[in-house]
């Protein structure tokens, strides 16, 4: 101390500055390691759990669109590609990653309720694309036009209609199989099993019309087989619509819909976890850097009044030196 005290004035503002910017120097270090750790760590991990809900949107609109536009496009049930299924594969993936990279978070790995959470979301979202998919390969298995097994009723319908065409006088057949078809259509447009009833009781009237005609009994023969052929067609689209579900809520589709409601909730929640995470590390962030300007604050003040002093003390002996002199 007695050294320092030795020192000329301009030395020991020196020394007072270069203490001063190192100590603000070691602040700021300080600082910036709270910022970039706020830049490295919090903003990925606000980013992925921003985008895990923006994963599960883009899937249900991908889902949403193949339900709307492929069940009749040609195209698809030809070659069984879609578009739709190509981008909902790729996000499916995004999302899986984005679970992956919340749970290896440090501020989420060491959290079984977070951890427990994101394993349910990634079970329930596995389960999603399970049914989903499997709605898909039923959709193509129904078919569409001459595609599937709406292609075999189409066939066997024209079957049944060419071997009426070939025989005259027998127009109580003719209208018996037109009420079928309007039942069949019923059924396409409302997905109502009991046009799948009303059609088994016109096929079965047919088939009496058909024993009780004047036709051969090769030909009798011919035409139950065909009707017969006819409604076993018309059953199997049927139990593939009842698979795939009759509407949102049955079938696969509604198995899917349920996995869905139970994700949602879910990401939801850590959705809430993590920005109040995010925002409890951002607090600790500004309590530390608005800590750390208080303490460049006081040392600055420090400093200032101890220069102050450096400066005043020489200066006030030489006022009493000099008053002492003019006495004498």
């Amino acid at each position: 101390m007695n050294g320092y005290m030795n020192l000329s004035v301009r030395l020991k503002i020196l020394s007072v500055f270069a203490g001063v910017l190192i100590f603000i120097i070691a602040l700021g270090v300080m600082a910036y390691s709270s910022l970039d750790n706020m830049v490295s760590e919090q903003i990925p991990l606000v980013i992925e759990n921003e985008l895990l809900s923006e994963h599960m949107l883009e899937l249900r609109k991908h889902e949403k669109n193949f339900l709307i536009r492929d069940v009749s496009n040609l195209e698809f049930f030809e070659t069984g590609e879609s578009k739709y299924l190509t981008k909902f594969d790729s996000e499916f993936k995004l999302l899986i990653g984005s679970i992956n990279t919340i749970k290896s978070h440090d501020d989420i790995k060491d959290k079984p309720d977070s951890i427990e959470k994101l394993n349910q979301i990634e079970n329930y979202a596995y389960g999603y694309q399970t049914d989903f998919l499997a709605v898909v390969e039923k959709t193509k298995e129904k078919g569409f036009k001459n595609f599937g097994l709406v292609g075999d009723l189409r066939n066997a319908v024209h079957n049944v209609e060419e071997a009426l065409k070939s025989e005259s006088n027998i127009q109580s057949l003719t209208i018996t199989m037109l009420q079928a078809r309007r039942a069949e259509k019923d059924y396409f447009l409302r997905k109502d099993t009991a046009y799948q009833e009303k059609l088994h009781g016109i096929i079965a009237t047919f088939k009496k019309q058909t024993n009780s005609s004047t036709l051969s009994a090769n030909k009798k023969r011919t035409l139950t087989d065909l009707m017969t052929s006819y409604q076993d067609s018309f059953d199997s689209v049927v139990k593939a619509d009842e698979t795939i579900g009759f509407d949102s809520s049955l079938g696969l589709m509604g198995s899917y819909r349920e996995q869905i409601h139970q994700l949602e909730p879910l990401i939801a929640d850590i959705h809430v976890e993590i920005i109040d995470i995010t925002n409890a590390k951002a607090d600790q962030t500004k309590f530390g850097i608005l800590a750390i300007v208080g303490a460049v604050l006081l040392i600055s003040l420090s400093a200032g009044l101890f220069l102050a002093k450096i400066i005043t003390t020489p200066i006030n002996r030489m006022k009493k030196c000099g008053r002492k002199i003019s006495f004498r």
